[in-house]
């Protein structure tokens, strides 16, 4: 601030500033009743010089701060001009002693200071000028009636000196100011800085005046010759900010505004100048007849030629005329002024190449119709969309040749599965009472391996499938279809003693039959790995996240290490021996498989021999 400051006034301002006050100090040892009325002349002359000023510009400036201040010192200006002829040397007001000329300085500060407070929340809010110096004549002719007819409160006692009120409203009024000074650097960014150092330094001028005047006894008294010392600077520097500023750099006071939007504008001016040069696009300039006003670089790369040569071809000699999308499209931005699509272009040589386009269409300051075209050249992206189809279409080609295979294989498998079982079941009912106890033990094994074996190729087959089924998402009531696997379950283990526990169970969007499927697998594995328990416990439940909801399944079985938890959903990866718990290993897989078609996830937790808990999501609403 202090360095700011210097930089406002010169060493002969400085200098003559300084005379002034030494002479202005030998007036007051001579003749304190003239020191006093040229201090209050000084302000009185700059208060109404503010409001001539201002109230003159009120129509073109665009601070309505500065406005609501000039109109406030008029009344200011007004109240001090009745002070000074009110003093007691000059005899205009008999009968009215020291109080009234001190009544109506503590008047006119109050009116400054409020009018310091009130000013800043005119910055950006419209301000009627006529109503606005209406209330402050009015306001005037209040406090000089109140003043003159005995209501206003006594501020000075012949004999006694200043009162409690006038000493108390001193405080106030440097309380006052020193809110309207904080509210005043808040809203610095619609100052010039030259100014609001100024503005700032009056004000807090003026508040050291204010303290400076609680301290004197006597009219002739130091602090009553530093307090008005203090206010003659605070009016020189609002002078210095307001009407030498004014006069000298109008833009930075009256339209101070209008100027920051010009700078704002050719900043603007400068990024589009910058984003048409450097886009990755090219960027046509175009008139509705097809004529080409100006192209980018990045146009004259694409179209192989320079600016002018592109100039010269005009819209007919780069657009494909053969394409027959090219019609509707003009016809598009016509009748809307926007088209957005696809088209074909042709560079300088002829060459045809694909391209994205965006056209809109305005009108300029002379009511030109223009538009601007955006080009990106898409050849790279239609070979990678022709390459991801051909690709897809092999991809397509073969998952069918596999599912065929796998098909074939299983079927071909089945066949000898079902003769070995078929003889084994021959010979144990023909010739079983022929066999000791390990013999038919060895018959029964080989019937169940040839089950077991049947069962993964069916789980194989389905799991190869599982990729390419059509989901038929509905909305799926989660309760009734865990009852009704249950029910299913229980039937498949009458010896058992099964609890399962329902929570709420929120609905899902998927499909019914694979849903079902998930919970069939998740559900026999909590029964398989529970057998070990005199009663399988087995809970279900539901949370909800955003637009999922997080199904868990727990069991008290025999739970496993989660330090191998990645090889859970892997075909043919098992946790535990196929001697204490059958299976084939592919269920999970086809679990997870099921739920990722439908955008969910799955995981499980658990501790060995505490049990386990699988967790999965899915949609709450169809998406």
């Amino acid at each position: 601030m202090k360095r700011e400051a210097a930089n406002l006034f010169s060493l002969s301002e400085a200098a003559v500033g300084v005379i002034a006050l030494v002479g202005l100090y030998v007036i007051s040892r001579y003749s304190y009743p003239a020191f006093h009325t040229i201090a209050e002349l000084f302000g009185i002359i700059i208060g109404f010089s503010l409001f001539m000023l201002l109230w003159n510009s009120r129509r073109i400036i665009d601070n309505n701060y500065l406005v609501f201040i000039g109109i406030a010192y008029v009344s200011v200006a007004g109240l001090d001009l009745i002070h000074t002829l009110a003093y007691r040397e000059i005899n205009l007001f008999i009968g009215y002693g020291t109080n009234l000329p001190t009544q109506l300085w503590i008047a006119a500060r109050y009116v400054e200071s409020i009018s310091l407070l009130t000013a800043p929340f005119f910055i950006h809010r419209k301000l009627k000028p006529g109503w606005t110096l209406a209330s402050y004549i009015a306001l005037t002719v209040v406090l000089l009636t109140s003043a003159f007819g005995g209501l206003f409160p006594d501020c000075y006692i012949d004999g006694i000196g200043l009162t409690p009120f006038k000493i108390i409203s001193e405080y106030i009024i440097s309380a006052i100011l020193l809110c309207s000074l904080i509210l005043l650097l808040r809203n610095r960014n619609e100052f010039d800085r030259d100014i609001l150092v100024l503005l700032t330094l009056s004000i807090i001028i003026t508040i050291g005046s204010e303290l400076a005047f609680t301290f004197y006894v006597g009219f002739y008294d130091i602090p009553n010759l530093i307090g008005h010392y203090l206010k003659i600077i605070s009016f020189y520097l609002i002078y210095k900010a307001i009407i030498e500023m004014g006069l000298s750099k109008p833009y930075n006071l009256m339209f101070r505004n209008l100027q920051q939007h010009e700078m704002a504008l050719r900043e603007s001016e400068e990024r589009h100048r910058l984003l048409f040069e450097h886009s990755m696009d090219a960027i046509l300039q175009m008139l509705p007849d097809g004529r080409i006003l100006s192209a980018n670089p990045t146009a004259c790369r694409m179209f192989g030629c320079t600016e002018a040569e592109l100039v010269q071809l005009g819209r007919d000699g780069i657009a494909d005329s053969s394409d027959p999308r090219l019609g509707p499209a003009m016809e598009e931005r016509a009748r809307t002024g926007m088209f957005k699509g696809e088209l074909t272009y042709m560079r300088k040589d002829k060459t045809k190449f694909p391209v994205d386009i965006t056209s809109v269409s305005f009108r300029d300051e002379g009511g030109t119709v223009r538009s601007s075209i955006f080009i990106r050249d898409i050849t790279e992206r239609k070979l990678a969309a022709d390459a991801v189809i051909h690709q897809a279409a092999k991809l397509e080609a073969m998952n069918q040749e596999l599912e065929s295979f796998a098909y074939s294989v299983s079927h071909d498998l089945r066949a000898p599965l079902r003769a070995i079982d078929g003889y084994s079941r021959m010979i144990l009912s023909k010739q079983g009472d022929k066999f000791d106890d390990e013999t038919k033990t060895r018959f029964n094994v080989i019937r169940h391996t040839t089950a077991t074996m049947a069962k993964l190729i069916d789980d194989l087959l389905e799991f190869s499938r599982m990729g390419r089924k059509d989901l038929h998402i509905t909305e799926i009531d989660m309760r009734q279809l865990l009852a009704t696997t249950w029910e299913e379950l229980q039937g498949l283990h009458p010896d058992r003693r099964m609890t399962l526990t329902m929570n709420e169970l929120q609905p899902a969007w998927g499909d019914t039959a694979l849903i079902k499927q998930v919970l069939i697998n998740i559900l026999s594995n909590a029964v398989k790995f529970t057998k070990g328990r005199e009663e399988a416990l087995i809970e279900v439940g539901n949370c909800i996240e955003e637009n999922a909801t997080v199904y868990y399944i727990r069991d008290n079985g025999v739970g496993f290490d989660m330090r191998y938890s990645d090889k859970l959903f892997k075909v043919f990866q098992r946790l535990h021996s196929a001697d204490n718990f059958e299976g084939t290993g592919v269920g999970l897989s086809i679990v997870q498989r099921i739920i990722d078609r439908h955008g969910g996830r799955i995981w499980a937790e658990s501790e060995v021999s505490k049990g386990a808990t699988f967790y999965f999501t899915l949609p709450t609403r169809q998406e």
